[in-house]
């Protein structure tokens, strides 16, 4: 695209995401799993555990999730002992939940959803407790040490999906099967397995929580059932936005100017592609865990869109940062979506062409002659895809909140280590 083009086409991308922006609302790296649809941990002596990896700490052990039914088959002698090991965990997470959540009760600072909250999940926690029966779950978590291992082989993020869905199907041999036979089935009985994940945590034994894991959980209600806080924003430029407000972009878009549109502009008129280094977490992330320790949150969303350097891509990040008891703040929830610039999105172009700011601001740029109708349809669909984007990371938001509210002794909170 010739320099004037892009110059004229950096105008209106940026006004529209002057107007997206205000709308904004972990995940591990695809590994080799092969056609399975679970992941495989090859061990030293041969064996192979075939499940679901909860997190993998490189201090420590790797905790997987195993279907009783498929390890009672391949060793049944283990898959005994470690059942007994679970219950008995089971039983001091349940105690330690119960613990937590009285004393916690005994604060009055909580407001009313809070507390609701906190008492119906000590009803709950004292309920398992009293039942001298409680249900055998399904699924047992084995911690592996990392000496044992050979080699580690993760499905893909589609894959973990179909194997959650046929887990919840309760299909046969989901371990062994291929992936794309257990969609086929999964399909043949009406399963939309695009739709919101199945929750398989109350198939599995509680565990006891370390304290940073329960504060983790505690800043995700917290977030969900009183006040939210959030920050939204450009590259490094990030902006708190007001419960019930829209942002303010002026600021976001005046240092992000400075910061990035007139290096890409020189560097495009050059023939050179703009280089720019990765900022660590720590750094990017420091006015927001600011205001976020001045204002007294423990946690907090934060939403940033990227837009490639040849204008043809978007990126919408989004993460939940929450505060552990030592201080420091750890994402507990990631998730990254990239749509293209150039798809037809119908409905999404029309709401922005509809937008009285845009509407004006084409208006006058083509008054002035500053944009050609090429141009103007690449802005436009740049800002459909940031819509559609900003709608993925919402979704699956969303969804993380909603497998954190159901219950307080489940399923784990891993701790996404800062970058």
């Amino acid at each position: 695209m010739p320099v004037q083009n892009v110059r004229h086409c950096c105008i209106v991308v940026f006004l529209l995401v002057e107007v997206l922006v205000s709308s904004l609302a972990a995940q591990p790296k695809p590994g080799l799993g092969g056609s399975s649809a679970v992941d495989v941990v090859t061990l030293r002596g041969g064996h192979a555990l075939r499940g679901g990896i909860a997190w993998q700490n490189p201090k420590g052990p790797l905790t997987m999730a195993l279907s009783l039914d498929w390890f009672r088959g391949v060793n049944a002698e283990l898959a005994t002992s470690t059942l007994a090991d679970n219950l008995q965990q089971r039983q001091m997470a349940w105690i330690q939940t119960r613990n937590r959540i009285t004393e916690r009760l005994k604060s009055a600072s909580d407001p009313p959803p809070m507390i609701f909250f906190l008492k119906q999940e000590l009803d709950r926690i004292n309920q398992l407790l009293g039942d001298q029966n409680a249900t055998q779950p399904d699924f047992v978590w084995l911690d592996v040490s990392p000496k044992t291992i050979l080699k580690v082989a993760k499905a893909t993020p589609d894959q973990q999906r179909i194997a959650l869905f046929a887990w919840e199907e309760r299909l046969a041999h989901v371990e062994t099967r291929d992936a794309a036979s257990l969609k086929t089935e999964l399909i043949n009985k009406g399963i939309k397995i695009q739709g919101p994940l199945p929750d398989l945590s109350v198939r599995l034994p509680a565990r006891p929580q370390e304290d940073r894991e329960w504060e983790a959980r505690m800043a995700v209600v917290e977030y969900a059932l009183s006040k939210p806080l959030d920050f939204q924003g450009m590259g490094q430029t990030l902006a708190r936005i007001e419960e019930g407000k829209a942002v303010n972009p002026g600021e976001v878009l005046s240092n992000l100017f400075q910061q990035q549109l007139g290096a890409l502009l020189n560097d495009l008129a050059s023939g050179n592609r703009p280089q720019t280094k990765p900022s660590r977490d720590s750094e990017w992330l420091k006015p927001a865990t600011r205001e976020a320790e001045l204002s007294k949150y423990r946690g907090f969303r934060v939403t940033r869109l990227e837009i490639d350097a040849t204008f043809s891509h978007t990126t919408v990040e989004s993460r939940f940062v929450v505060q552990l008891p030592d201080g420091t703040w750890q994402t507990v929830w990631k998730w990254s979506a990239t749509e293209a610039g150039t798809t037809a999105r119908p409905e999404f172009e029309a709401q922005i062409e509809q937008d009285p700011r845009i509407k004006s601001a084409l208006e006058t740029l083509k008054l002035l002659g500053l944009m050609d109708a090429a141009a103007m349809q690449q802005a436009i669909r740049m800002g459909a895809g940031t819509m559609a984007a900003q709608q993925e990371t919402k979704t699956r938001f969303a969804e993380f909140c909603d497998r954190y509210l159901r219950r307080l002794d489940g399923p784990p909170l891993p701790i996404i280590e800062a970058e």
